[in-house]
């Protein structure tokens, strides 16, 4: 696992959203230019 820092303010696009089977939410973004 990864963590990545971005700038405050920047934006970002859903591009896929999936709920496992434990409830937890799986959100794919990508960045918006």
């Amino acid at each position: 696992e990864e963590e990545v820092l971005f700038k405050p303010g920047t934006k970002f696009k859903v591009t896929k959203k999936t709920q496992d089977d434990d409830g937890a939410w799986n959100i794919d973004l990508e960045e918006k230019s």
